[in-house]
C-alpha cells in the first residue's frame, strides 16, 4: 500500500498544522519529472494502493495526506482558550485556495520548481486551484495537469453528498459519535458508490479490502465534513480560459457515480474551447468505458498506461 514503503515525511506549517508526504521512486540524476499527486475527499495517500508505485517505476512520484486526514495533522487545540490567533487558527475552515497552498507549501520544502501535478476527484479541484494559483510565477513550472474523476463545479444532487449528510445527522443523535454498525455501513456504502455492481461481483475479496482499508489511518468525520463544505457553490469553470497555455489530460470513468463523466467533458470543453490551434494540441480526454469513480483502482492498467504517456509526450514536448 502506498505510504507503508516509503517513508512518511511531515512538512511543517506556519499554522501549526503538518502535511505528511512520501517521495517515491529514483530522484537521483537523469529521473524524469516529479509527479505530485493530490488525493480526494476522506481519501489518504494509502488509498492510491498500487497505482503510485506503478506511476513511480518511470519517474519520482510524490505522495501526501491532505490536512486532517490519514499522517497528517490539524492545527493543534491551544491550552489557551484566550488566545485568539491559536483559536481562530484551530477552528479555521480549510477553504480549496488553503488546501492547495498546503500542497504548495510541500512543494516548497522539497525544493520542486519543475513537476507535473496530478488530482483524483476533489484533489483534482485543489490541482485546478494551484494551477491557477501559479500562473505567472517565474520560480516554478507546472509542466502539466492531469485531473482524474473530478469537476470544476459541484455535482448536484451527489449521492456521497448525500450519504455524508445522513451520517452527519447520525452522529448529531448520538451525542456526536456513530455507533459501530453505522460507521461499518458508512465504509460500505461510500466504497460501492466509487465501485460499480458489476466490479464488485467480479472482486469480491478486493472490494472487502477496499472497505476494511476505509478503517485504517486517520479519518475525522469532521475534517472530511470541511473538505465537503469547501467546495459548495465551487466555480473554477469561469477561470479555465487562464489554462489555456497548460498541457492538460481529464481522465473519467464512464461509469462514475460520484461525479458524472458529464463533468470531465465540461472542463475539457472549458479549457479546450478557450484554446487557439496551437494550444489545442496539449489537450486531452480520455474515457475510460465501464469504470467508476475508482478509475485507477478499476481499470489500473488504462490508467497507468494513458496518464504515462501524457506525463512523457509533455516532458518531451517541454524540452523542444
Amino acid at each position: 500500500m502506498a505510504g507503508t514503503n516509503a517513508p512518511v515525511r511531515l512538512c511543517r506549517l506556519s499554522d501549526g498544522a503538518a502535511i505528511a508526504y512520501s517521495v517515491l521512486g529514483n530522484t537521483g540524476p537523469g529521473s524524469k519529472t516529479p509527479l505530485v499527486m493530490i488525493m480526494g475527499l476522506g481519501g489518504t495517500m494509502q488509498d492510491w494502493g498500487t497505482y503510485c508505485y506503478d506511476l513511480a517505476k518511470t519517474r519520482p512520484v510524490i505522495i501526501l495526506d491532505n490536512r486532517g486526514m490519514g499522517k497528517s495533522e490539524w492545527v493543534a487545540k491551544p491550552t489557551d482558550p484566550k488566545d485568539r490567533v491559536a483559536m481562530s487558527a484551530y477552528f479555521r475552515q480549510p477553504t480549496v485556495t488553503s488546501m492547495a497552498t498546503d500542497v504548495f507549501d510541500v512543494l516548497i520544502e522539497l525544493k520542486l520548481k519543475r513537476f507535473h501535478l496530478l488530482g483524483f476527484s476533489l484533489g483534482g479541484v485543489i490541482a485546478q486551484q494551484l494551477a491557477l494559483l501559479l500562473r505567472g510565477r517565474d520560480d516554478f513550472e507546472l509542466v502539466s495537469l492531469v485531473l482524474m474523476g473530478t469537476f470544476a463545479v459541484q455535482p448536484r444532487p451527489s449521492p456521497l453528498g448525500r450519504l455524508l449528510l445522513d451520517t452527519q445527522k447520525q452522529a448529531e443523535n448520538n451525542g456526536g459519535k456513530l455507533p459501530p454498525a453505522a460507521i461499518a455501513k458508512m465504509r460500505r456504502d461510500v466504497i460501492s458508490l466509487n465501485l460499480s455492481d458489476v466490479w464488485i461481483k467480479a472482486n469480491p475479496a478486493r472490494f472487502e479490502k477496499l472497505v476494511e482499508q476505509q478503517g485504517q489511518g486517520k479519518r475525522p468525520l469532521a475534517v472530511i465534513l470541511a473538505q465537503s463544505n469547501a467546495i459548495l457553490d465551487l466555480n473554477l469553470a469561469d477561470q479555465h480560459h487562464l489554462l489555456t497555455d497548460l498541457p492538460v489530460l481529464v481522465v473519467h470513468g464512464s461509469k462514475d457515480q460520484i461525479v458524472p463523466v458529464l463533468f470531465g467533458q465540461m472542463i475539457y470543453e472549458g479549457i479546450a474551447g478557450a484554446c487557439d490551434e496551437k494550444q489545442i494540441k496539449s489537450k486531452h480526454i480520455e474515457i475510460v468505458e465501464e469504470a467508476g469513480h475508482f478509475i485507477y483502482e478499476m481499470n489500473s492498467s488504462a490508467a497507468v498506461s494513458r496518464v504515462t504517456a501524457f506525463l512523457d509526450k509533455t516532458d518531451l514536448a517541454s524540452k523542444l
